[in-house]
């Protein structure tokens, strides 16, 4: 009974939400309101069919659930984050990488702008280049 009457108000709240989309041509807030209406109505319908106590109840118990759930998730992507980090070189490695860097021909020269140099550090484009005419 309780599945039919949900079913029922359900409908009749998405039947609403398209009457109203249709007739503002897009989204205009009305469907939230809509939206809202329907929930305050199912959970009054609840309310009443199975008493306020089991209502609180069923929230509570799909709460931690939904929090268990959750946290299952969240467990699995942050194990999946923390495998690729144990990839990313650390501080050690950026040093010695810096290291072989000055060995091989030391840092490259920077213009004022902080960009590499452009060929022997004159910092003129090429004349065929179309951007030095």
């Amino acid at each position: 009974m309780a599945r039919t009457l949900s079913l029922g108000i359900n409908g009749v709240g998405l039947a609403l939400m398209v009457a109203v989309f249709s007739q503002t041509g897009g989204l205009s807030g009305g469907e939230a309101g809509v939206a809202a209406g329907t929930a305050a109505v199912s959970q009054t319908v609840l309310t009443a069919v199975f008493g306020e106590q089991s209502v609180r109840t069923l929230a509570r118990t799909a709460r931690e659930d939904l929090q268990l759930r959750l946290a299952g998730v969240f467990e699995e992507e942050r194990n999946r984050f923390e495998t690729l980090l144990a990839t990313v070189p650390t501080e050690v490695d950026a040093e010695a990488l810096i290291a072989t860097a000055s060995a091989v021909g030391g840092p490259c020269e920077l213009t004022h702008a902080g960009r590499p140099g452009r060929g022997l550090g004159s910092g003129r484009r090429a004349s065929g280049h179309p951007s030095a005419r």
